[in-house]
């Protein structure tokens, strides 16, 4: 019996002691294996349930969380819709980029408001533009009577898109209206396209003001929807306007003094065409 129970004694020590030989023998230690019990019991990377109370889990929405979910339910018909749109506006809305384009708006206002004056003289004698300025327009026929006297503008104003505050990116677009002064027109300017070959000297003389600075990338002629009779010039700043890479181009039209309209020459009761021509 003694031996039996020593033997007992013995084979428990043994038994006892096996989970450290086990533990030893796989190079496991025990802190290692208590963490991974740890991690186990608490994964990482999942977010724990909050605890609301009653009061707060019950509570009766706002005026602002109704008025959202019946725009949800009426207008976008959908949640995920809804999400998808917003955002998709955060990605092409204007954030910090407005303090660098009305910069570029004011330094582009100032340029407009001191080009120099030239005097009076036949429309057909376009001696005072540069070598290589073309007139944006096509002048048939070229011999026309009338006087062409180039002041600065009266007021330039930014318009369309940016203004309404609906301008998206990349390609950023901003229009602006130079206002011509009254001065610069006739009476008999409705005929024979004195009055667009008079906004086209106009426009010509600008653009080529405005690339005599060399602050600007480029300067280019263009066309209002495709209208031969309606030129526009295209300004890009040099450079990107941000770190996306946007770009930035300003359209900047023609447009006649709000005077204007007053005179004779723009009443459709006037016969404006040759007799020819007319409908009658």
């Amino acid at each position: 019996k003694d031996t039996f129970l020593k033997s007992q004694e013995s084979s428990g020590t043994t038994l006892n002691n096996n989970p450290e030989k086990e533990e030893i023998q796989n190079d496991i230690p025990k802190e290692e294996k208590a963490k991974g019990k740890k991690r186990a019991a608490s994964p990482e990377g999942l977010l724990k349930p909050v605890k609301l109370d009653k009061s707060e889990l019950y509570k009766v929405p706002t005026n602002e969380e109704l008025s959202h979910l019946k725009e949800t339910e009426n207008l976008f018909h959908s949640n995920l819709l809804r999400l998808q749109i917003e955002e998709l506006l955060k990605e092409v809305t204007l954030k910090n980029r407005k303090q660098r384009i009305e910069a570029f708006l004011h330094e582009i206002s100032t340029l407009l408001n001191n080009v120099p004056e030239v005097p009076a003289r036949d429309i057909t004698d376009q001696s005072w533009l540069p070598t290589g300025v073309k007139v944006p327009i096509l002048q048939l026929p070229f011999k026309v009577k009338g006087k062409f006297h180039f002041l600065p503008p009266v007021e330039v104003n930014v318009v369309g898109s940016y203004l309404l505050g609906t301008c998206i990116k990349p390609d950023v677009n901003v229009d602006l209206a130079v206002i011509m002064p009254k001065e610069v027109f006739q009476e008999k300017d409705n005929l024979n396209q004195r009055y667009h070959r008079k906004r086209a000297l106009y426009l010509a003389h600008l653009a080529q003001h405005l690339a005599e600075t060399n602050r600007f990338g480029s300067v280019a002629f263009a066309y209002q929807n495709g209208n031969h009779l309606k030129p526009i010039v295209l300004l890009q700043p040099q450079g990107k306007l941000g770190e996306g890479g946007e770009t930035l181009t300003c359209f900047y039209f023609l447009s006649f003094s709000p005077i204007l309209p007053t005179l004779p020459f723009f009443f459709p009761s006037l016969p404006t065409l040759p007799s020819f021509l007319s409908p009658s």
